[in-house]
């Protein structure tokens, strides 16, 4: 359980999770979709794993996601690409933010449709959304 582990050398993770569909319509310009805050009791590499578990695209979709951590853009991947309609599969991005100095930070995971036209369905896979999530976590010390 790590309670015989020192303070100093255990990891911390915080988590959040959304079950929601959230549909991007057209050039969408960036729209949080997990936000929260983490606080570091002391200076931390900071390890950031974001899950996208599935997604509908319609029409020529380009969807992408980054992460806001403390005020600054950290670019993500390509999350859903089709020329079509079409089901997208899980996506995920990985952030590793260095040397981050002891405080409270906010965050937000934001996505984009960049393409007009066009419908990005997030977290889009069974009808009753109990199985299926798009996720956000942090390690730190």
């Amino acid at each position: 359980n790590g309670n015989d582990i020192p303070d100093g050398l255990r990891l911390r993770v915080t988590h959040n999770f959304t079950n929601s569909n959230r549909t991007l319509a057209n050039n969408s310009g960036w729209v949080n979709h997990l936000t929260g805050n983490i606080s570091l009791s002391k200076r931390s590499n900071v390890v950031c794993i974001n899950t996208l578990s599935h997604t509908y695209e319609a029409g020529r979709v380009e969807g992408f996601c980054r992460l806001v951590f403390g005020g600054t853009n950290y670019f993500g991947s390509c999350q859903g690409r089709q020329m079509g309609n079409n089901s997208g599969g899980a996506g995920g991005c990985t952030w590793l933010i260095s040397n981050v100095n002891a405080g409270n930070y906010a965050y937000q995971l934001q996505a984009r449709n960049w393409i007009n036209g066009t419908r990005w369905i997030m977290n889009y896979w069974s009808p009753d959304q109990n199985y299926t999530r798009d996720t956000v976590t942090f390690w730190y010390q």
